[in-house]
């Protein structure tokens, strides 16, 4: 059996358009976007947001996050919200997905800045 295809974000520098997504005004660059669309993921963009928007609703609001998300058994993961110098400041368990792990480089991660409209731009660390 062939192992999975790794995905490329490695060409993913900057963006000049973004993607609103889910029911919030956060948008997404194009590496993140490509990212939830070849892997069937926008399910934890829209997760991501609502974690920002609980985060800030318990009075623990941030302008910037750094974003992982690990797999914690078969089917099941820790989405894990740093403050960008590698500290926890929120975690959520994922009870059941299907993204392929395999395919993720081991250092992954989402990053999320407030932007001018009060939301969030989610973007890859080669993107800032």
């Amino acid at each position: 059996m062939n192992a999975p295809q790794q995905l490329d974000l490695s060409h993913f520098y900057g963006s000049q358009s973004f993607t609103r997504f889910g029911l919030t005004k956060n948008v997404s660059s194009e590496g993140v976007t490509h990212f939830a669309e070849e892997m069937s993921a926008f399910w934890l963009l829209d997760s991501i947001s609502a974690l920002l928007e609980e985060m800030a609703l318990d009075g623990k609001a941030v302008d910037f996050a750094v974003i992982k998300i690990k797999r914690t058994i078969p089917n099941a993961a820790r989405i894990v919200i740093e403050d960008g110098n590698d500290e926890e400041i929120h975690t959520h368990q994922v009870g059941f997905t299907d993204l392929a792990f395999d395919r993720l480089p081991d250092d992954f991660q989402i990053w999320a800045a407030r932007n001018e409209l009060g939301s969030f731009t989610l973007y890859l660390p080669s993107e800032h």
